[in-house]
């Protein structure tokens, strides 16, 4: 049985990714290698899993296992060159050849027959799509990894959809199309994350509930783990109705590198205690970060905003995280509701955090509803007085007063200071709109002139090697 090492070098890329956890085992620290004709096999587990890994022989070889510690494989991985040769012939020895010299390794392993045998799962076959494939990796970053929350440790992935939940926030794929008949409850584990989401997979289920092993095979590699057996929660009943009122946020490319900027500039060791609230005033979307006097107010500038004004208090690892999944869309509520990020076959939402409204800069604060006045009896002022022979009609006492026109010396009504008001502030936001237009195409300048610069540069560098080249040559004797 002969390997070679680049063949050995992405087996071990895998196989590391299960590792045993506290154990008294030492075969579970093992790699069981298996040859048979051209064929090399190679298994490791740790009881809850098994990942395996089909490669091809350098040479044939009969049929054979060995069971050989990882640490033992992962060094002579690492210090042998690319073209050395790996010889499992003789038990408790490795023969590493390179060229016309050979280096035998000894190392110490159980025997085989310890190994955990692999568990035949004999249901259906199913094809999952790399849609499904993607689904699945992405769900795992927000599943719980609490073992004392074992129902929503995992992925939950179902007919139409893949979900995951970790109480605090959700991610929701809900463009699938497999045929499932029953959600299956994936854990989420390493090896998951190893599958290629650019291919298909294949899922074997198991023939009965009561078997709750399943295997996930996809060019060369088999992974085969149970799935939990829990209860998922109802996830549906956090979505959001379709029919709420909502202000949705499209971010522009420029935003979300600031954000990450701005974000970049808290330290890691106390980025889970500080929070950030998005503030949507108009058309102007603003992040605070920070609390009261320390509060620190930053400016963006999104492609576009639609709904009312609305502003939450977030995590900024939440909005990193949405960010890195590609979200662009943000539909904000209240203060208290689900946050969305979402785009056409996706949905991430998340919690915003229960922060008084007299921790945002005073100028960003709503509006306080007028408290109504004490010891005031009600009276029903539109009703008129039978006890009174002439009625008067009376206007609410919620009612805004009404303007009284004023006229001057000659006669002309003066203008109301209302009305100046709402024009001054009309044009003002259309400065403040032309400022925007105006700081976009700044912008994309200054990006063509860094452009410009660049080639320039390069330029300048092709020219120096050329005349280095031309006095090269020139020094040459004819």
């Amino acid at each position: 049985m002969k390997l070679s090492q680049p063949v050995l070098n992405t087996a071990l890329r895998g196989l590391r990714l299960v590792k045993p956890r506290k154990t008294t085992l030492p075969v579970l620290d093992c790699v069981h290698l298996s040859a048979d004709g051209s064929t090399v096999v190679l298994s490791v587990s740790d009881l809850d899993q098994r990942l395996t890994f089909t490669g091809e022989l350098a040479e044939p070889s009969n049929r054979l296992t060995r069971l050989v510690p990882m640490s033992i494989l992962s060094r002579i991985a690492k210090e042998m060159p690319k073209e050395a040769m790996f010889s499992f012939e003789k038990a408790g020895q490795i023969a590493c050849s390179t060229g016309n010299l050979t280096t035998l390794v000894p190392y110490e392993a159980p025997a085989v027959d310890e190994f955990p045998s692999a568990v035949t799962v004999g249901g259906a076959e199913i094809e999952l799509p790399p849609a499904a494939i993607t689904a699945l990796q992405e769900a795992r970053y927000v599943a719980s990894d609490s073992e004392q929350r074992r129902n929503i440790n995992c992925v939950c992935l179902e007919s139409k959809c893949a979900v995951a939940t970790d109480g605090r926030q959700l991610f929701h794929a809900n463009s699938l199309a497999l045929p499932l008949v029953n959600p299956c409850l994936f854990p989420i584990q390493k090896p998951l994350g190893f599958f290629d989401p650019l291919a298909p997979a294949i899922l074997r289920l198991p023939v009965n509930k009561k078997e709750h092993a399943f295997t996930l095979r996809q060019c060369g590699w088999t992974w085969q783990s149970k799935f939990l057996d829990e209860r998922y929660p109802n996830w549906r009943q956090v979505l959001p109705a379709k029919d709420e009122a909502f202000t949705q946020v499209c971010f522009s490319i420029q935003d979300i590198v600031r954000l990450r900027q701005i974000i970049g500039l808290i330290p890691n060791d106390s980025r889970k205690g500080v929070l950030m609230a998005l503030v949507v005033r108009g058309r102007q979307l603003l992040a605070v970060v920070g609390k009261g006097v320390e509060a620190q107010t930053h400016e963006l500038n999104p492609l576009r905003i639609t709904g009312p004004n609305a502003h939450a208090w977030v995590s900024p690892d939440n909005l990193l995280l949405a960010f890195d999944y590609g979200f662009e869309q943000l539909r904000l509520r209240n203060a208290k509701t689900v946050l969305v990020a979402h785009d056409e076959h996706r949905e991430y939402l998340f919690m915003p955090f229960n922060v008084e409204d007299d921790q945002l800069p005073s100028a960003l604060r709503p509006p306080q509803p007028a408290a109504p006045e004490q010891n005031q009896k009600p009276t029903n002022t539109n009703q008129p007085d039978p006890m009174n022979k002439t009625t008067t009609a009376t206007a609410p006492a919620n009612a805004p007063e009404a303007s009284t026109p004023t006229s001057t010396a000659n006669g002309q009504p003066q203008p109301s200071l209302a009305s100046a008001a709402d024009k001054l502030l009309s044009q003002w936001f259309e400065a403040r709109e032309s400022a925007r237009v105006a700081l976009e195409r700044l912008d994309n300048i200054r990006v063509s002139v860094k452009a410009v610069a660049r080639e320039y540069r390069d330029l300048q560098r092709e020219h120096e090697a050329l005349k280095r080249s031309v006095r090269t040559l020139q020094k040459l004797e004819v």
